[in-house]
């Protein structure tokens, strides 16, 4: 029980993530700080996912195009919603 006297419900540990996910994920978050930012929030540089295969020697040829459709794709995902928090935040101004 909380302390407010609500009761809290057991929570089942979350699931496993593919292993796959987690190999995204992990780029994602190590590419991040490598984005632009000034007029707003920019994307990962193709440079910087490429650089970033080439430094885990990710091969073969089919492997790195996988790789960096998904980092973009992960990365168009968060673009888009910090997009939505910044236009709501300036709604409420």
């Amino acid at each position: 029980m909380a302390d407010d006297g609500i009761e809290i419900p057991n929570v089942k540990p979350p699931p496993d993530l593919f292993w796959d996910a987690v190999i995204i994920w992990k780029a994602f978050i190590a590419l991040s700080p490598s984005r632009q930012s000034g007029m707003g929030l920019g994307y990962i540089p193709y440079s910087e996912i490429t650089n970033y295969l080439d430094e885990n020697e990710i091969e073969p040829l089919e492997e790195r195009q996988w790789m960096r459709a998904h980092i973009q794709f992960v990365d168009s995902v968060y673009i888009d919603e910090q997009n939505k928090k910044q236009e709501k935040k300036n709604k409420k101004k």
